[in-house]
């Protein structure tokens, strides 16, 4: 995540090209901010440990990391400190055990917070798109939207 003062408040994040902040706002996303300094290292962590603690929820049942930040992982300007945490969030996703860097955090405190920002939807959402070419909604839908039971996609190639 590159602009880090959208983290608190993505829902209200302002939409621009090569920002991110606004997609800390999908209830299936798990924003990670990236930085060198310490303050910036302990947010990172803080993300991880949240995206760990929502895997442990039961809601889901497989975690993707993007290209970018695998690319941001390999990068030595962040001192291997995302990429041992990547490591440690991907060797621990289906554990009941906590991982090492996180014993004294409370694991509902987390998803709360998370849930909090978010604003998970209350309510179901329904979702019918036909004849709408390549189009970024099913996708945006996916991340805002646990069930996929109702999402109806229908595509016609002429």
């Amino acid at each position: 995540m590159k602009d880090h003062e959208e983290f608190d408040q993505p829902v209200a994040a302002m939409w621009w090209i090569n920002g991110t902040g606004h997609l800390g706002s999908a209830v299936n996303g798990a924003p990670i901010r990236v930085g060198g300094s310490d303050d910036e290292l302990q947010m990172m962590r803080d993300d991880l440990h949240t995206a760990w603690a929502r895997m442990t929820t039961g809601e889901y049942d497989r975690i993707v990391i993007t290209d970018e930040l695998q690319r941001m992982a390999d990068k030595k300007k962040y001192g291997g400190a995302l990429r041992a945490g990547l490591k440690e969030l991907v060797e621990y996703r289906c554990s009941a055990n906590v991982p090492p860097t996180m014993p004294y955090v409370s694991i509902r405190e987390l998803v709360d917070l998370h849930n909090s920002r978010t604003k998970r939807p209350t309510g179901e959402i329904r979702v019918a798109t036909l004849m709408c070419g390549v189009s970024g909604d099913m996708r945006a839908l996916r991340l805002d939207s646990l069930s996929q039971k109702t999402h109806t996609f229908v595509s016609i190639a002429i």
